[in-house]
């Protein structure tokens, strides 16, 4: 799936004295993200699933790539997964006790997935 750029990618802007920024989301192991302005779109490339979950005035996109899973931190609001991996794998969607609560399957991109229930994302190589 490709999603055209409509603004340059920017970094989250600066906090104003005083007030604490919110804390990063991240995944654990680490993959590749980047974040997002309010105006951008996403390039998921083909053989990633790519998550995207609000930040700042954007949002944070994280890029997997390799079969596994991976636990997420600070995963909050309302996001999207774009799964673009190749024959037919899977995007799978875990809550705190290990339940599964969602699958996306190859070449498909759902929107409104609500992240404060998903505590780990698993890539794997078998269909939903």
């Amino acid at each position: 799936m490709d999603y055209p750029r409509s603004a340059p990618l920017q970094g989250p802007p600066s906090q104003p004295a005083g007030i604490t920024p919110a804390a990063v989301p991240s995944t654990s192991p680490a993959v590749e993200h980047e974040f997002v302005g309010p105006n951008g779109s996403v390039d998921c490339p083909s053989g990633y699933a790519c998550a995207g979950v609000p930040y700042s005035t954007g949002a944070l996109v994280f890029k997997f790539y390799t079969y596994g899973s991976y636990a997420l931190s600070y995963w909050h609001g309302t996001g999207f997964v774009a799964n673009v991996q190749t024959g037919g794998a899977a995007t799978r969607l875990y809550d705190g006790n290990g339940g599964a609560a969602g699958c996306i399957p190859a070449g498909v991109g759902q929107n409104g997935i609500n992240w404060d229930p998903i505590w780990t994302i698993a890539l794997t190589a078998s269909h939903c």
